[in-house]
């Protein structure tokens, strides 16, 4: 017979990772033995681009930004990750250099497991292998869609579909900004002056407003389903 567990008396890390959340209470003791935790200020690296993978890194608070450089040295953000989120995946399935950067947006605690241990982890609870999977797929898809607003949407366009996915995610049209619109500029392909520019063309048009430096009031979303779209 199965009963809930109460994930408040284990480790942090453990409450808080949706990857743990299907375990038993077995599972769960195995696992908080093999995990330490870490805290990064802001700015800091928890892996730099070159450096040998080989741990995974489960975010428990603060913010973490992924990105490369480009050979021009131009600095083009993948993803920003929050409380829950995970990255350094890669290195579970084979020893390897990293090809991008991970730094802490905002100060940051994560819970640290290597490559050995996560793995004798997987081998006993496969269904957090499946967890992983899922979000690699989910990664991916993220990755196309990002390519191709980039490279073929104008300015506006892609800050209209990135203000629509922010609206698809929180469920309201008050919409708080994840990351900051540097980072988020980075991430669509622009910057920061094209991302103040298309916020202020929408603004004007009475498509959003913004009551606050990280909330955009979303005004008409019947508009900025059209400019996303064209």
């Amino acid at each position: 017979m199965s009963r809930e567990i109460d994930f408040t008396k284990y480790d942090h890390c453990i409450s808080t990772m949706p990857l743990f959340q299907n375990l038993v209470v077995h599972q769960i003791e195995v696992i908080q033995h093999r995990i330490t935790e870490k805290q990064f200020l802001a700015d800091a690296f928890l892996y730099q681009a070159g450096e040998t993978s080989e741990a995974l890194y489960l975010i428990q608070e603060g913010q973490v930004k992924i990105y490369r450089v480009s050979a021009s040295g131009k600095e083009q953000v993948i993803r920003v990750l929050e409380q829950g989120d995970f990255v350094g995946e890669m290195s579970l399935f084979n020893d390897r250099v990293y090809d991008n950067y991970v730094q802490a947006i905002t100060t940051t605690k994560v819970c640290v497991i290597h490559r050995q241990d996560f793995k004798e982890v997987l081998l006993a609870n496969p269904q957090i292998a499946w967890e992983i999977l899922a979000e690699l797929s989910n990664r991916l898809t993220d990755s196309e869609q990002q390519t191709t607003l980039i490279t073929t949407t104008s300015v506006v366009a892609r800050l209209s579909n990135y203000l629509l996915a922010a609206y698809r995610k929180q469920q309201t049209p008050r919409l708080q900004l994840e990351a900051t619109k540097k980072n988020i500029a980075s991430y669509l392909g622009m910057s920061a002056e094209s991302f103040s520019r298309g916020l202020t063309k929408l603004t004007k048009q009475q498509i959003v407003s913004q009551s606050a430096p990280n909330i955009i009031e979303l005004l008409d979303k019947h508009a900025l389903e059209k400019i996303a779209n064209e």
